[in-house]
């Protein structure tokens, strides 16, 4: 009995470090607010992007463009993260984000964030005001990741390679006469 009992403690853990693991993947993106938030906060824009982490930092950039079109934050961040609840409760994690460099008044040092994972939104606030509700831009966020990715080009050469050496091995011979153009 205890050893199923230790089996089953060891997938649940493995469960929840899998899970917890995931949803901290899909933080990386670009977010953004919607034109309702952006109305009625007085922006015409506020994005945000959050790179891989690295020594327990997440690179980030905030921009943040007035409705009047100044700019009021254009500038990359770094900031750590911390689980304040061990648990996820209704869909969401919450968290407080503690930024180390960035240089603005209009967003605080440390702010409160709650993640929902299942529906890719991030809220950004304190006891006293809500700084942002981001959703997740899935086009950009995807074709960065494809940017990430090995180069397509390289891709292509090993496609090209691929049909050079099955039209030498058609003709009998070891070498090709022309480089096959298969774009």
């Amino acid at each position: 009995m205890t050893i199923v009992l230790v089996i089953i403690a060891f997938i649940l853990i493995a469960y929840y470090c899998g899970q917890y693991s995931t949803e901290f993947n899909m933080l990386r993106g670009f977010w953004e607010t919607c034109g309702e938030f952006n109305k009625e906060a007085g922006l015409q824009i506020f994005s945000f992007y959050i790179g891989d982490k690295k020594n327990g930092k997440y690179p980030a950039y905030l921009l943040m463009i007035d409705s009047e079109r100044n700019m009021l934050i254009n500038e990359p961040v770094r900031f750590d993260l911390s689980n304040t609840h061990g648990l996820k409760t209704d869909g969401c994690r919450k968290m407080k984000m503690k930024f180390a460099n960035i240089d603005t008044d209009i967003l605080p040092n440390t702010i409160d964030v709650k993640f929902y994972p299942e529906t890719c939104k991030l809220v950004l606030s304190d006891a006293k005001k809500i700084y942002a509700v981001f959703f997740k831009n899935p086009v950009l966020s995807e074709m960065e990741r494809i940017n990430s990715e090995p180069s397509s080009s390289n891709m292509i050469d090993s496609i090209k390679g691929i049909f050079i050496k099955k039209k030498c091995k058609k003709e009998n011979k070891t070498k090709p006469d022309e480089i096959i153009d298969v774009e």
